[in-house]
């Protein structure tokens, strides 16, 4: 595979399009106005007629304002730009892999890792793909809310957890972990598929098929899920959840809400019950027919409704030993409010403090919850709501220290990384700015309560440090291309180290560094 390193600016590759595009501009608006004009003055025109010209002219206009907007934005430009992006990339066979300072390890690691799941998704779905799709790869999602390229939304809709596919880009963005990375390049290519699948290549195609195709989320979202990843356990308990609490007692119960969980489970059992390509000739019917109806029936010799009756009866099944076991076993009872998002569970050492975050489309809230006395605070508030970005759930970080005096905060701001501690003795909070690491993805207490172990990320690879919280002194402890990530202190009154995950072969390190003096065993 021939592999180029082009270091350019995308501005200036992009630049060459002005001129063209208002030559495009004026075609397709005489284009639009003939076609409005014409309906309006010519009354005897069958009503269906009349109302298609008239909409093909509203689509023609809306897509020369989109077209317009995608080329005359300057490539790489941001809504608020806290750091500058001087975008380079590489070029293989199928993309343009564009990154910049900061990103060049994930840029490289793109080059093979895109040609390879491109490859499989294709074999899944049948399908061979010609056309030379732009990867737009952000260091972190901070990064990524700042781009207004494709009209300022990454999202195909609010709160979504994944970026979409826009003029010919895909967005992406690492949260250091490249297992995730890969996850949202292969629902991103299998959304390529799928637009292209229901809109069409060109105007023609679109208005066809905006008319005629009757395509379900659950089919769609679904889809996009199960290339993205394999079933896991995690999938697994969070629809177990869905039968255990009685939410689908019956399949008339079943909503449309999780549509991507339902889908994605729904290709699950096509997979294992009717095999793989019984889904590529799901896919192949359903392009041809843009029915998912049709094309189900023609595949599995069932209709919609009978195939979802033998998914219910499966999973109710599975999960027979489980229904009406719900129970609430929580050390404390928390009132959640919908639609808003909680993590970050925390319990201080003595078990009298609860810290948690809740997060309202971006806008989240550090609560500190008193268990003995029943009463609940603030201690931090940050980020603002949102109905088109990315929401970031990896901030902020908590953790108590080991003797419960402190308990840590790490957020972000303005693309900025702070450290706010509060001491319980004193009842106030201490603000720090961490300037050494471009993204902290998890840390924990060690013994001494000035010490901090954390995986954090810089030049685009994590690795494990330690770090002095009051004079930010770090210590390297890994340093290599693995992903590391949620760093434990272990100290058994013999031995003391650092336990963490990580994506690399081996089980263990080779002690390297020191911590106060004795060796640490990694």
């Amino acid at each position: 595979m021939a592999i180029y390193l082009v270091q350019k600016t995308a501005i200036s590759m992009l630049s060459s399009w002005v001129c063209f595009n208002h030559l495009l501009d004026f075609f397709f608006y005489k284009i639009a106005f003939f076609f409005y004009f014409y309906s309006v003055k010519n009354w005897a025109i069958k009503s269906t007629r009349r109302y298609i010209l008239l909409l093909i002219a509203c689509l023609l206009c809306n897509s020369i304002q989109l077209f317009s907007q995608s080329f005359q934005e300057s490539f790489g430009q941001n809504r608020v730009q806290f750091h500058s992006f001087d975008w380079s990339y590489y070029e293989t066979e199928h993309f343009n892999i564009y990154f910049y300072k900061g990103g060049q390890e994930i840029g490289k690691y793109m080059i093979y890792s895109a040609e390879k799941n491109l490859k499989e998704i294709g074999e899944n779905l049948g399908v061979k793909f010609k056309t030379k799709i732009n990867l737009l790869i952000f260091f972190d999602i901070s990064d990524a809310n700042q781009t207004n390229i494709g009209g300022g939304s990454l999202l195909s809709e609010p709160n979504a957890s994944s970026i979409r596919f826009v003029d010919n880009k895909l967005f992406l963005y690492f949260d250091g972990n490249h297992g995730h990375l890969e996850k949202q390049f292969r629902e991103g290519i299998t959304q390529v598929y799928l637009e292209k699948l229901i809109v069409g290549g060109n105007i023609v195609q679109a208005m066809q098929n905006f008319i005629t195709a009757d395509i379900p989320l659950w089919f769609t979202e679904g889809l996009q899920a199960y290339n993205g990843e394999i079933w896991n356990t995690e999938m697994d308990n969070i629809l177990k959840d869905k039968f255990a609490s009685g939410q689908y007692s019956s399949i008339k119960k079943i909503n449309a809400e999780n549509q991507r969980i339902i889908g994605h489970s729904m290709w699950h059992f096509i997979d294992e019950k009717y095999g793989k390509e019984v889904i590529k000739n799901i896919v192949y019917y359903t392009r041809r027919t843009k029915n998912v109806e049709n094309a189900l029936y023609y595949s599995t010799g069932k209709s919609t409704l009978s195939l979802f009756e033998e998914w219910y009866n499966h999973f109710r099944e599975k999960y027979k030993s489980e229904i009406g076991s719900a129970h609430n076993d929580s050390i404390v009872n928390l009132k959640y409010k919908k639609r808003k998002l909680y993590y970050q569970f925390k319990t201080s050492p003595n078990q009298q403090y609860i810290a948690y975050v809740q997060n309202n489309k971006g806008r989240y809230k550090v609560y500190l919850k008193d268990r003995y006395a029943n009463k609940t605070k603030v201690l931090l508030r940050g980020g603002f709501k949102t109905q088109s970005l990315l929401i970031d759930q990896n901030y902020p970080l908590l953790d108590f220290s080991k003797n419960g005096e402190l308990l840590a905060i790490i957020d972000e701001r303005r693309d900025q990384v702070y450290l706010n501690t509060y001491n319980f003795k004193e009842e106030k909070t201490e603000e720090k700015m961490l300037e050494k690491f471009q993204r902290i993805y998890s840390f924990s207490f060690m013994q001494d309560k000035k010490m901090i172990v954390l995986s954090a990320s810089q030049k685009g690879v994590s690795d494990i440090y330690t770090m002095n919280i009051n004079t930010q002194t770090t210590n390297k402890i890994t340093s290599d291309y693995y992903d590391d990530a949620h760093p434990r202190y272990w100290n058994n009154g013999l031995q003391e180290g650092i336990i963490f995950s990580s994506n690399r072969s081996n089980d263990s390190v080779s002690p390297k560094g020191t911590y106060q003096g004795k060796q640490s065993g990694l």
